[in-house]
């Protein structure tokens, strides 16, 4: 007794297809990360200027990725307050920048700690 079996050439081509797709989909994710700047924060301080009432943050910004825009920010905090900055530059790959930041502590009597990262 013989039975004739049919393939359906279909669920090949869906396959294929899926597959066609998922690597698509991974080869546009990979540029879409890759081709933009890789900000890395080389230098980070913070002070008190304490005749002028104000604290400074300043950062060295380097650039590992693609040349493009970033942000970088800054923020200052105690018990009681806070404050957030941002500033935005343009790194060209593998150069470095410096941001500095200037906050207003005239009625900040607790201890400021501060922080600084770029996206």
């Amino acid at each position: 007794m013989e039975k004739e079996v049919k393939v359906k050439k279909h669920r090949k081509t869906s396959l294929i297809a899926s597959i066609m797709v998922g690597v698509l989909v991974g080869v546009v994710f990979t540029l879409a990360v890759l081709w933009k700047p890789v900000p890395e924060l080389t230098r980070v301080e913070g002070y008190a200027l304490e005749q002028a009432n104000v604290f400074v943050v300043e950062a060295t910004v380097k650039n590992n990725g693609r040349e493009g825009y970033v942000v970088v920010y800054a923020e200052i905090n105690c018990t009681s307050k806070f404050e957030k900055q941002q500033q935005t530059i343009y790194l060209l790959s593998g150069e470095s920048k410096d941001v500095m930041f200037t906050f207003n502590v005239t009625q900040w009597t607790e201890v400021i700690t501060y922080r600084v990262w770029a996206d």
